[in-house]
C-alpha cells in the first residue's frame, strides 16, 4: 500500500540556531519541507537551503497567513506544521508515518514537550500541551484570532498520534523574557487596534492567578527552581499585557 505523501511547512526569522535540528527531524516524514522565512539576517535561509528545504521569502504578514502561504507551496495535501524551535520525537515521526499509511482524519493532535534550560518540563502551566499540526489543507486552514493562529476544523475531529514533539523555547530565561516582552506588546497592539482595553485592576488578578494556577494547582513547583522561575516569567508575562492594553 502506497503512503499518502505529506508536506512540512515552517515559518522563520532568525531562526538559525533552530532550523538545523527542526528540518533534520522533519526529514524523518518527508521530502518536501517547506520554509516561508520573513526576512531573516542571520544564516536561517542558507542552513535551510542547505539542507534541502524549498525556502520562500515573505514579508511579515502575521502568523496565520505566513502559514496558509506556506500551505499553498507545498507540494502535498497532508501539512505537518511545526515552528522552528520544534522538532519531532522518534516516536512522533514513526507513529506519523503509520498513520499516513492509510489516513483515517482530515486532522491530527500530538502532545508537546517544552525546555527549560537542559531538561523537559513535565509539571506546571506548560503540561498537558496538545496541539493540532497535522492537516489535509484541502479542508482545514490557518486562521487568526487577535495576535494568535489556531487551525478552523470546520467540524472535523482530531485523532491523536502518540509520541512527541519537543519545544525548546528558549536557551535561557533572559531570550525567554525577550521572546514574551515580544508577545505582550503583540496582544496590546491587537487590543488597541480593536480599542478593546484591560481595566487597571486585570493585570493584577490575572497575574497572581496565572501564577497560583502554574505553580501550586499545577504543581509547578515539582520542577525544582525551573517550576518557580517559569510560574514567575508566565505571571510577569500576563501582567505587561494587561498593563499595556490598558486605556491610554
Amino acid at each position: 500500500m502506497t503512503a499518502t505523501p505529506l508536506s512540512a511547512v515552517v515559518i522563520t526569522r532568525n531562526e538559525a540556531a533552530n532550523i538545523a535540528r527542526c528540518i533534520q527531524s522533519l526529514r524523518q516524514v518527508t521530502a518536501d519541507i517547506v520554509v516561508v522565512d520573513s526576512g531573516s539576517t542571520d544564516r536561517t535561509r542558507e542552513i535551510a537551503e542547505e539542507m534541502g528545504a524549498r525556502v520562500f521569502h515573505r514579508d511579515w504578514t502575521g502568523y496565520a497567513d505566513q502559514k496558509n502561504f506556506g500551505n499553498e507551496k507545498a507540494l502535498h495535501d497532508y501539512i505537518l506544521s511545526i515552528d522552528a524551535d520544534e522538532c519531532l520525537s522518534f516516536e512522533l515521526a514513526f507513529q506519523i508515518q503509520e498513520a499516513m499509511k492509510q489516513p483515517e482524519a482530515a486532522v491530527y493532535e500530538m502532545d508537546f514537550l517544552t525546555s527549560w534550560g537542559d531538561h523537559f518540563i513535565r509539571h506546571g502551566g506548560w503540561v498537558p500541551d496538545r496541539h493540532c499540526r497535522l492537516f489535509d489543507k484541502r479542508r482545514i486552514r490557518w486562521v487568526s484570532e487577535g495576535v494568535h493562529e489556531y487551525l478552523a476544523l470546520d467540524g472535523h475531529i482530531p485523532q491523536k498520534i502518540e509520541g512527541y514533539v519537543f519545544h525548546y523555547t528558549a536557551a535561557n530565561k533572559q531570550s525567554y523574557r525577550e521572546k514574551m516582552n515580544r508577545y505582550a506588546r503583540e496582544f496590546a497592539e491587537a487590543r488597541s487596534n480593536a480599542r478593546r482595553y484591560s481595566p487597571f485592576w486585570k493585570k493584577y488578578t490575572s497575574a497572581g492567578f496565572r501564577f497560583l494556577r502554574d505553580y501550586v494547582f499545577k504543581r509547578g513547583f515539582l520542577e525544582g527552581r525551573a517550576g518557580w522561575e517559569i510560574a514567575c516569567e508566565e505571571a510577569r508575562y500576563t501582567w505587561l499585557k494587561y498593563r499595556w492594553s490598558e486605556k491610554p
